[in-house]
């Protein structure tokens, strides 16, 4: 795949995150326009939070996640999402956010270690996600 069609699935990937955080409340929520790499994360207008967004066929979570922790801003809930193939509902995304930040009174779905960035990692859905971070602002 050319580096242009790679940007252009990306894009759409974080146009379609976009689109879900709004009909979920975050009507604030806008992609960054002309990331250099020193942006916080993909998506823009969602109080201390940073998302970063994949849409590759091929999993790197651990280079990803180490990305993301890099880009986070101190204090923000860092969040990575990476889009399923075949799979339209943006809610049913894998997502994965540090389990420092998983601050619920169920137990996470999947916890898995990350030699690379030294912290355990919370693998769920965007979805959930989103309950989670909506639960949070309700409080």
């Amino acid at each position: 795949m050319t580096g242009k069609a790679s940007r252009d699935r990306g894009a759409r990937a974080e146009r379609a995150v976009v689109t879900y955080l709004i009909d979920h409340g975050f009507t604030d929520a806008r992609r960054h326009q002309g990331a250099d790499g020193r942006a916080p994360g993909d998506i823009m207008g969602v109080p201390d939070i940073c998302i970063e967004v994949k849409h590759r066929r091929s999993s790197s979570f651990p280079s990803w996640r180490e990305q993301l922790l890099a880009e986070c801003p101190p204090g923000d809930i860092a969040v990575l999402v990476r889009k399923v193939d075949g799979t339209t509902d943006v809610g049913q995304w894998t997502a994965e956010m540090p389990l420092r930040d998983y601050r619920r009174g169920t137990a996470p779905p999947v916890v898995k270690d990350c030699p690379r960035t030294g912290e355990r990692w919370v693998r769920t859905t965007f979805a959930d996600v989103i309950d989670l971070l909506t639960d949070k602002e309700n409080q």
